[in-house]
């Protein structure tokens, strides 16, 4: 059987020396901090995440990722879904960090995430007409693909959508946003409050 790690109620403050699990990660009640001290948690299989998690650092996920109401991502942290799963936050508890999908196979969402910066490397993203909220760039590569997905950018950035088969259901630039195009971008609706260049 394929390793795993429990973080529980009565787990003490961590801190992270790189680590890879071929198996599982479940912190359901963890209360405590887990510190990623700029190393990468690699997990070949599912994740659930709770307490307070500081990077900077990175999770490369395998499986599942969730998150628990209550629990504390740091901007500082990059989740790399690099493996078939559902995306799930909890809630009140949508920020990740960066989120980039680099997967054989399909991410599919089962929630609202929020997310820093986006990046698209590989696989594809099935967005169950949910809706991702990007703070930073969101840049895509024509080796992937997206569905039915819903795409909100809220901070100065750039997007960089290099395919024009893949559209969003919606593309939203809110009133804090800045967004400029690199490249043309595809949507059934569009909804422009902020600026776009």
């Amino acid at each position: 059987a394929a390793d795993a790690a429990v973080f529980t109620a009565n787990s003490g403050g961590i801190t992270l020396d790189e680590i890879g699990l071929g198996g599982s990660l479940d912190m359901t009640d963890y209360t405590g901090t887990l510190a990623f001290d700029a190393q990468t948690l690699d997990v070949g299989g599912s994740i659930i995440v709770d307490g307070t998690l500081t990077g900077p650092g990175a999770i490369e996920c395998g499986g599942d990722f969730t998150t628990t109401l209550g629990m504390t991502f740091a901007a500082s942290i990059d989740l790399i879904m690099d493996g078939t799963g559902f995306l799930s936050t909890s809630p009140g508890e949508d920020d990740i960090g960066n989120l980039e999908i680099d997967t054989a196979g399909a991410v599919t969402l089962s929630s609202n995430p929020a997310c820093g910066d986006f990046t698209m490397t590989a696989g594809t993203l099935v967005g169950t007409s949910q809706a991702l909220t990007a703070g930073g760039d969101v840049l895509y590569t024509s080796a992937t693909a997206v569905t039915d997905l819903s795409l909100t950018m809220t901070g100065t950035a750039t997007l960089d959508w290099s395919t024009f088969a893949d559209r969003f259901l919606d593309l939203t630039v809110s009133s804090t946003a800045v967004v400029s195009l690199t490249n043309d971008c595809n949507t059934k609706a569009l909804h422009i409050a902020g600026g776009v260049s």
